[in-house]
């Protein structure tokens, strides 16, 4: 199984990405500016990144250090 994080992950697509991931198994973490609440499985971790995460570089630390296999970005460009 893939670690996924995903980026964007409270928005009306991304949340339905981000159930889809967990309902098939995944260990899945989202980052999220954290205005916009979802309901979304107890398992998913949450990160919150005030600014726009991207590069990546500019990632929370926690989230870097929960060690993603995978990115899914999901915010509109």
């Amino acid at each position: 199984m893939e670690r996924v994080l995903v980026i964007g992950g409270t928005g009306a697509i991304g949340s339905r990405v981000v159930r889809r991931l967990a309902d098939d198994g995944h260990p899945v973490a989202i980052v999220s500016r954290g205005v916009t609440e979802r309901e979304l499985p107890r398992s998913v971790v949450r990160f919150v990144a005030p600014d726009d995460p991207l590069p990546l570089t500019r990632l929370p630390a926690e989230a870097t250090a929960w060690r993603p296999t995978a990115v899914v970005h999901m915010l509109a460009m």
